[in-house]
């Protein structure tokens, strides 16, 4: 406004020069020419204000202010990042999903890093105005890739060999509902615990020995997108670890030779998978999202299978041994 009246008093100024210099037969239409003149400048004026402020970024929010909130639950069986004794839980501020948005053929459109504590608003997403709904999906940690669609999780190449899936659900774009995800996990978990049954060995003992997880192909096949487990690869791998208690998650696969080795001091032995399980014929694979738990009991001289047991993980199987 303080522009307007600057324009105003310049534009008198003149008027007044005007009317010095002219004859007064002339001084009316030149006061018509500048209340002309000066309309002009405050509609110029008006327009470039105008326009400044219809560019301001803050305004584009009015187009959708929604949030966009993912409700997320963990299922039995998961990681970090909190966890109950069932290993059921929730994401905390700070962590981070990878979420894939799709059209209704599953066609990918976009993806970006959701971070929880974070708020997020549908105009953020930039989709085109013609989406009104598409499938959301969800990763956990977070994975950049060339293709969502088949993309290779190496469990050798990870520090963390877990991975969490949710499977994509259809929403309404702009819709300020949470979007409810539920993550599991895509590999398998086979645990292996061991522990004195007389006291004749001791904890300390035990925790120890060495438990080899022999003949596992190290590559688990994942479409990110629809948020499921579609195969395996890759090469025959052992892997290592040291304790009474140990897990080792491992992509879902049939049984195959897939075995258990024990080493503690002196003593070995090994234990084949698809033998322990053969008066079992409902289980072929270990599964994603299940634990198969193998429970030895460890004795001065002994190492034994007792019995097995078929429950959910949710647990895939259970068996008893003696070591």
């Amino acid at each position: 406004m303080s522009n307007v009246f600057l324009l105003f008093e310049e534009y008198a100024e003149r008027a007044v020069l005007f009317c010095i210099i002219m004859n007064k037969n002339y001084v009316k239409s030149y006061i018509v020419l500048f209340l002309l003149c000066a309309c002009i400048s405050c509609v110029k004026l008006n327009k470039i204000t105008k326009s400044e402020n219809e560019y301001k970024p803050e305004d584009n929010i009015t187009l959708n202010n929604s949030e966009f909130i993912l409700n997320s639950t963990i299922n039995p069986l998961t990681k970090s990042p909190q966890l109950d004794l069932d290993g059921a839980g929730h994401f905390e501020n700070g962590d981070v999903n990878r979420v894939f948005l799709q059209d209704q053929t599953n066609k990918y459109i976009k993806s970006f890093d959701y971070t929880y504590g974070n708020k997020y608003y549908w105009y953020n997403i930039s989709l085109q105005e013609d989406i009104k709904s598409c499938y959301v999906s969800a990763v956990y940690p977070s994975v950049v890739a060339s293709n969502y669609e088949r993309f290779v999780w190496n469990i050798t190449e990870n520090a963390e060999a877990d991975i969490l899936l949710a499977k994509a659900v259809l929403v309404s774009v702009s819709s300020s509902k949470p979007i409810n995800l539920s993550f599991y996990h895509a590999m398998h978990k086979l645990a292996v615990n061991l522990r004195s049954s007389d006291n004749s060995v001791s904890q300390s003992e035990l925790s120890t020995a060495l438990i080899k997880c022999k003949n596992v192909k190290n590559s688990a096949i994942l479409n990110l997108l629809t948020g499921e487990v579609i195969g395996v690869e890759g090469n025959k791998v052992n892997i290592d670890k040291t304790g009474a208690n140990v897990d080792f998650i491992i992509p879902s696969q049939e049984l195959s030779d897939i075995s258990v080795e024990i080493q503690l001091g002196e003593r070995r032995v090994e234990y084949i998978l698809s033998d322990l399980l053969a008066n079992n014929k409902d289980v072929h694979a270990l599964e994603s999202s299940k634990t198969f738990v193998l429970n030895i009991l460890v004795k001065q001289d002994s190492f034994s299978i007792e019995g097995n047991n078929i429950s959910s993980w949710e647990k895939q199987g259970e068996i008893e041994a003696i070591l």
